[in-house]
């Protein structure tokens, strides 16, 4: 059996201006945005995270719940900052 291999060479880069590069920041921005996807949550009470890994947050803020309740009663969220962690099912209610 005779097996072919080609060179491969990756596509030079061209530098981009500043201007260029705050416009692609911009657009990775909202792509991730629309990415994500969620659902609006509120807040019904304080809760202040014990891990690293929880959402802290007061009654009455709004998030996005990215991610739907597991079997121990918790959910995945984010706030508007970008800060992503697990928060109590029960302390929020759709929007």
């Amino acid at each position: 059996m005779k097996r072919l291999f080609q060179d491969w060479t990756p596509e030079k880069k061209s530098k981009k201006g500043k201007k260029e590069k705050e416009v692609e920041s911009q657009q990775g921005t909202i792509e991730r945005s629309v990415m994500i996807g969620g659902v609006k949550v509120r807040a019904l009470y304080d809760y202040d995270g014990q891990e690293t890994d929880e959402l802290s947050f007061k009654a009455g803020e709004e998030f996005l719940k990215t991610e739907d309740e597991d079997d121990q009663g918790w959910c995945r969220g984010m706030k508007d900052g970008g800060r992503e962690g697990l928060y109590p099912a029960n302390y929020v209610e759709t929007v």
